[in-house]
């Protein structure tokens, strides 16, 4: 039986009028939604944990993305697993602002390396950019795992929502390691799988849960623009 809104635990109802956008999906703005996605995220943000290092690493001309590595605040066995992190957001939303918290959390849960990947968003950048970025990055970190102090045979994915999209594409890009180097696992959270947003819980569960029928609609708009959205990528 599927969960109306209003069988949802309290906590939830209560957090889904507060990240809700306001207004028409078709009058919004990208960079205004921007701002207000990270001001209401902000207030239910965790606290900073210290980890063990950041490496900061600038876009390159080349076409490598920024990267951010995490390092976790503990000592532990070398050689550690090291996770790209690929955020959500509707391939439209979200920044380091808003997910630093949690790949902080993740580098010290998991005892790992986090590499948060800065992939440029949409609509300025539709498909296949976000896509070209992560190979980027992938191929960047395997050149260059030596000097960075990771191990090039121990790259793993995260994605979320969006993120989680680009890192399935990414892990069948490169499944018989075509990179230099297979991925060992990828954890997918609540993964956009199908945009042409044919399954039935596109229609039962369209309203009321944050991400509705709309709004999603938007993003998909925003990422794929004039390309198929039945191409498997």
């Amino acid at each position: 039986e599927l969960l109306a809104p209003t069988r949802l635990d309290p906590r939830a109802r209560r957090l889904i009028p507060k990240l809700s956008f306001a207004g028409a999906v078709a009058d919004l703005d990208p960079a205004e939604v921007r701002r207000n996605y990270n001001r209401a995220r902000e207030p239910y943000a965790w606290p900073l944990e210290r980890v063990g290092d950041i490496t900061s690493i600038a876009r390159s001309g080349d076409g490598t993305p920024a990267l951010e590595i995490f390092r976790p605040d503990s000592a532990v066995s070398e050689p550690l697993d090291s996770y790209l992190f690929f955020h959500g957001g509707g391939w439209t939303l979200g920044d380091l602002t808003t997910y630093e918290p949690l790949c902080r959390r993740l580098a010290n849960r998991l005892e790992a390396n986090v590499i948060w990947v800065e992939y440029r968003l949409a609509p300025e950048h539709p498909f296949p950019a976000a896509l070209d970025d992560a190979i980027a990055a992938t191929l960047w970190l395997i050149k260059h795992a030596g000097s960075l102090g990771l191990a090039r045979d121990r790259l793993s994915l995260i994605g979320d929502s969006a993120g989680a999209n680009i890192a399935a594409v990414l892990a069948l890009c490169n499944r018989r390691g075509e990179y230099g180097e297979r991925f060992r696992r990828q954890v997918l959270i609540y993964p956009c799988l199908d945009l042409t947003a044919s399954y039935p819980s596109h229609r039962e569960l369209a309203e009321g849960y944050l991400l509705t029928r709309e709004l999603y609609g938007w993003y998909r708009r925003n990422y794929v623009q004039d390309h198929d959205p039945t191409d498997w990528r």
